[in-house]
């Protein structure tokens, strides 16, 4: 697994549950921003109650931890043409605040660095609303632009957008998921008592007992099968 940006240690805690996952490389451009969030947010990069691992996440042997910018560090690093990560997570800011989502270069980076089964979720910033301008003429024209350019990238099967009113924010946010093997839709469109035991089957118990998610599982992953209009 790949995260870039993610300083706090949230996304890199929720990526460390899963028993499947063998290595993760974190790329963040700020090192203050992972020394502050040590001292300061400490429950963001919590793995104490994750059997196996460390009391900070930051300190779990399956961490690779690299100081960049991460956009620069996947367009110079080669990863062949079977790529290297399953999962890259795009955990920075919203499109709208990102050049790099418009440059076509940087974006087939991102699909280059992942495997032939490999997945991209990328934060995608505010949910659309009705009285919103045509998407290439508002706010969100980075949004769309980065849309497209996975669209037209070959190496792209399946695309799915979601919105969540749970991530923590003020409002509803959207995020896109990007798939370069058309059977990544069957997991997307599993039902809810698969999902649930593929959840059961791969997250490491905890040392307290209580389930690992607080916030997914089968019947969440269903309403997001259908994205709103």
């Amino acid at each position: 697994v790949a995260i870039i940006g993610g300083g706090d240690g949230g996304s890199l805690r929720e990526v460390l549950k899963h028993k499947t996952v063998k290595e993760v490389t974190m790329v963040e451009r700020d090192e203050k921003v992972v020394s502050v969030s040590k001292e300061y947010l400490p429950k963001a990069s919590d793995c104490s109650d994750i059997v196996g691992s460390k009391p900070s996440c930051f300190d779990d042997k399956r961490l690779n931890l690299f100081f960049d910018d991460a956009f620069a560090y996947l367009k110079k690093t080669s990863f062949g043409p079977d790529g290297k990560f399953d999962v890259l997570i795009a955990d920075v800011n919203k499109p709208e605040t990102q050049d790099e989502y418009t440059d076509a270069d940087t974006v087939n980076a991102l699909v280059d660095s992942l495997t032939p089964n490999g997945v991209l979720a990328i934060f995608a910033g505010d949910v659309p609303m009705i009285v919103d301008p045509r998407a290439d003429n508002g706010i969100h024209r980075k949004r769309e632009v980065l849309t497209n350019l996975l669209e037209a990238n070959p190496k792209i099967a399946s695309i799915f957008v979601y919105e969540d009113a749970l991530a923590g924010f003020d409002a509803p946010k959207a995020f896109l998921v990007a798939c370069r093997d058309v059977s990544c839709r069957k997991q997307w469109f599993g039902q809810t008592d698969h999902i649930n035991f593929q959840v059961s089957s791969r997250m490491l118990p905890t040392k307290s007992n209580q389930p690992s998610l607080i916030q997914f599982d089968g019947a969440t992953q269903r309403s997001y099968q259908i994205p709103p209009r």
